[in-house]
């Protein structure tokens, strides 16, 4: 009868083990299943994530290369309204002088003044 008893309770507990084991071996595919979803999603947004640098690294360069040429236009811009203004301040030394020159020659004779008015 003990041994009855012991032979009853270690079918039990086999059974309880296999149980057991059928629960672990669920869990253990439910685990590899989350694993592979999560890696299958790792690797999409690595991908993206190189999309996206890739993109981003030509949106980099071209906007590089538009400053670059936004910056030599803006220098040549200012060389033209530095040339301008040279210019501009040469022609408005020349028409004082001129002013001057027309003053000293009405000074000389007053009756040309009104004669030209």
């Amino acid at each position: 009868e003990v041994l009855l008893k012991r032979c009853s309770y270690t079918t039990n507990q086999l059974s309880n083990l296999k149980e057991r084991n059928m629960d672990l071996r669920e869990d253990i595919k439910n685990a590899n299943a989350a694993i592979f979803e999560y890696t299958k999603r790792e690797k999409a947004l690595k991908e993206h994530i190189h999309k996206v640098k890739e993109v981003f690294s030509n949106e980099i360069a071209i906007l590089k290369k538009r400053a670059e040429s936004l910056l030599e236009e803006s220098r040549s811009l200012q060389r033209k309204n530095e040339k301008a203004q040279n210019k501009c301040e040469r022609l408005f030394s020349e028409n004082m002088i001129m002013k001057r020159e027309l003053e000293e020659y009405y000074a000389k004779d007053p009756k040309k003044r009104k004669a030209n008015r």
